[in-house]
């Protein structure tokens, strides 16, 4: 019988009322059971089901018959039933264990009932995951499955139904001390969990408990894990493998590589020798390089990489994506053939290659010191110029631009011409790297260059100059994307834009001044076109752009009509690839028609505390490469950049100390300029005793008359602002300006600086 009207009421309340409630809270629930019952009436008179649903289970059933059916409708109104916030733990994995995954998952492909079962499935999701995750719950179940026949079977359909995140505790089990009662059926359990388990018992082979080790190679062997074979190729043939272990890893080599056993059932060893098994090792090393360090999607098939901790005594997830599991599988290999065979270069540039990756990865390689001989980039060092260039030679062909800039780096730190050394026919791949695809890896190779002793001109010489003045003329904020329109109204719609989604702006009204515009900073991080654009029409802007050192790795977007966007989209073959966007109002449809381009730009653009710590560190290359002149070197105009640097606080006291060193008439003539149209007083109080010390080390350079004006500068300082002295003291007068009667004369008459500066 039906409970309606106030009958319903009645009885609720009675309820209500024997549990002490309140009466607001017997007030809610009483609205909340009438709001129930009338829904469950109207259901009833409209379903075409034979039993009305009432448990959650039956609630689930039914909307699942109802989708059967086609009556999405209904199957809605029936999960809006379900008391899912009042479901205890023990009740979600009750319903989780009788109704299995199915149901609920199918529930949440319907695009109509996703949001009803999602908190269902999330809740149900965790509650498993606690379960799955307690030693003393899968304890239990394993000591029941020896057991009676029915404890047995209900223990292997609770720990089957938990799935892979059951792997961990499993693995614990094994490595516990009594784990050698448990071994056999949590490796049953494991091989039921499918491949799954492979990546957490490549993990577990790390374990120092043989048990472990054993049972590892056993699951392995049994689930014919192919991409195991290197590691159980190690463990069989292996100086350091244990019998057992020896004995395990070849048993499971045989089942992997399906060998035909003979006919007592055994299986034959194949001869393998320490050689062949670095082999092994370096090409699977080398394999895992080659996947891209940007790839976001975790691997669907193996999970996330695992490591094991020896203190909590089982596997742990290191949660990441494909390239980072590549960084830690690589590396386990490279660093097993270097245990075999120590003075293999191969293994020595593979485990160098991997060690860089993992430091850099997530890291502000600026900040790490390879001063340190225990830290990675110093170990990395001490292998010298030969591995580290086949280190950045890798990380170029790899477009691992992280691992490039810390081998570029650690080349420059050697201080060794050999860092210039050739690779078979190819440059030396610091040269390579000035013309890389990224600002910080350009700069990171001309700072390395610079350092290095070279005794003559090379090839590369020009671009190390000029990648140090672009990157300590950049401003250290935010990148800059260049607007090439000829429409003054549309420019300032798309800077707009720009700016919103991060950029600052510059505006080229023609191809050819964006071109030169990106081909004089460091900072152009992005290109945005019309396809319009005059003086070099879009297809020679473009080209100009992706064939130049300077700007290649500069992305172009074309911003323009939706009518063209099929052109530009269906490139033909040989066509330079560019990123097309329509028309468009606001940023955010911008951002969602050119997402790639903008992750590329945000992966590659040095952050505002490394673009700072790279103009201080260029500005003082700049210096010492002046303060030592060589034909190697062609620092003509070097004081345009060391002087721009002065109006900047951030960098003022690098470029003041930078133009302090370079000993030519035009920077002290900088020096001069800077004091004379400076406004702030300590920052002028710095460039008078900077230009003193100038005149002093390299002789007077000023231009006729400066002398005379920095002494009239001088005296209005001192008729704005009187000293204020103590009584019975002196009056102090401010020193006086340098001028040709107090300060050493240069060799060069007043009429010679006075033609080269008309020059």
């Amino acid at each position: 019988m039906k409970l309606t009207g106030w009958l319903a009421r009645l009885a609720l309340g009675g309820l209500c009322l024997a549990q002490g409630t309140s009466g607001l809270s017997w007030a809610q629930d009483d609205e909340a059971a009438l709001r129930e019952a009338r829904a469950r009436e109207d259901l009833r008179a409209e379903s075409p089901l034979a039993v009305e649903p009432k448990t959650p289970r039956e609630l689930i059933e039914a909307a699942n018959q109802l989708v059967d059916l086609g009556r999405i409708d209904l199957a809605r109104r029936y999960l809006e039933l379900l008391p899912t916030a009042s479901l205890s733990e023990a009740d979600l994995l009750d319903l989780r264990d009788s109704l299995g995954a199915a149901p609920l998952l199918r529930l949440e492909q319907e695009p109509e009932l996703e949001a009803l079962i999602r908190p269902l499935v999330d809740r149900t999701e965790q509650a498993l995951l606690t379960r799955a995750s307690d030693p003393a719950f899968i304890a239990e179940k394993l000591r029941a499955l020896r057991g009676s026949d029915s404890e047995r079977s209900t223990a292997l359909a609770e720990l089957r139904a938990m799935g892979p995140e059951a792997i961990p505790t499993l693995i614990a089990a094994i490595a516990s001390p009594e784990g050698e009662k448990l071994s056999a059926d949590a490796s049953e359990l494991l091989v039921a969990t499918g491949r799954r388990a492979v990546q957490p018992l490549l993990a577990a082979l790390e374990s120092k408990e043989p048990r472990m080790q054993v049972a590892a190679c056993d699951v392995l062997g049994r689930l014919r894990a192919r991409e195991a074979a290197d590691d159980l190729y190690y463990h069989a043939f292996g100086p350091a493998s244990s019998p057992p272990l020896r004995d395990a890893a070849r048993q499971a080599l045989a089942l992997v590589e399906r060998r035909p056993r003979g006919p007592a059932g055994e299986i034959a060893d194949v001869p393998v020798t320490t050689d062949d098994v670095v082999s092994r090792l370096i090409s699977a090393s080398a394999q895992w390089r080659k996947v891209p360090i940007a790839v976001s999607d975790p691997l669907e098939d193996l999970g996330p990489a695992w490591i094991w901790n020896e203190e909590t005594g089982t596997v742990e997830p290191r949660q990441g994506t494909l390239g980072e599991l590549g960084l830690w599988n690589g590396l386990r290999h490279a660093s097993r053939a270097l245990q075999l065979a120590p003075g293999n270069f191969a293994a020595q540039e593979l485990d160098t290659f991997h060690r860089l990756g993992l430091a850099v990865n997530g890291t502000n390689w600026l900040t790490l010191d390879p001063a340190d001989a225990k830290s990675v980039l110093g170990q990395a060092r001490a292998r010298g110029p030969a591995v580290l260039n086949a280190v950045l030679d890798e990380a170029l062909k790899n477009k691992r631009l992280l691992t490039a800039t810390a081998a570029a780096r650690l080349l420059g730190d050697l201080g060794e011409i050999a860092g210039l050394a050739p690779l078979g026919r190819e440059p030396a791949p610091l040269l390579r790297a000035l013309d890389a695809g990224d600002t910080r890896l350009q700069y990171a190779a001309a700072e390395a260059i610079s350092r290095l002793k070279v005794g003559q001109p090379f090839q590369g010489s020009p671009r190390v100059v000029e990648i140090l003045r672009q990157t300590a003329l950049a401003g250290g904020g935010r990148p800059y994307a260049i607007v090439g329109e000829v429409s003054p109204d549309r420019a300032t719609d798309v800077a707009g834009m720009l700016r919103e989604l991060g950029f600052d702006v510059l505006a080229a009204p023609s191809g050819r001044e964006a071109f030169r515009a990106a081909a004089t900073r460091s900072d152009i991080a992005l290109a945005v076109l019309h396809p319009n654009i005059i003086r070099w029409a879009l297809s020679e802007t473009v080209a100009n752009f992706q064939a130049d050192p300077r700007t290649q790795r500069i992305p172009v977007v074309v911003y323009g009509p939706a009518r063209l966007a099929g052109k530009f989209r269906n490139r033909a073959a040989g066509q330079p690839p560019v990123a097309y966007a329509t028309y468009v109002s606001n940023s955010d449809d911008l951002a969602k028609q050119i997402p790639e381009v903008l992750a590329q730009v945000r992966g590659s653009v040095p952050t505002p505390e490394q673009g700072l710590q790279m103009r201080r560190t260029a500005l003082d290359r700049l210096a010492a490469l002046a303060a030592n002149p060589s034909p190697v070197y062609d620092l003509e105009e070097i004081e345009q950049a060391l002087a721009a640097g002065l109006n900047d606080p951030a960098v003022s006291e690098s470029a003041l100390q930078a133009l302090s060193r370079v000993g030519t008439r035009r920077a002290q003539n900088v020096l001069a300029e800077a004091i004379l149209n400076g406004t702030d007083d300590q920052l002028n109080e710095n460039l008078r005793q900077a230009l003193s010390a100038h005149i002093r080390e390299y002789g007077l350079l000023l231009r006729r008359g400066v002398t005379e004006e920095l002494r009239a500068q001088a005296q209005q300082s001192v008729i704005r602002n009187p000293p204020s002295n103590p009584p019975g003291t002196q009056p102090r007068t401010n020193p006086p300006a340098p001028s040709a009667d107090t300060e050493p004369t240069s060799t060069e008459s007043e009429p010679a600086a006075e033609e080269t500066e008309q020059e």
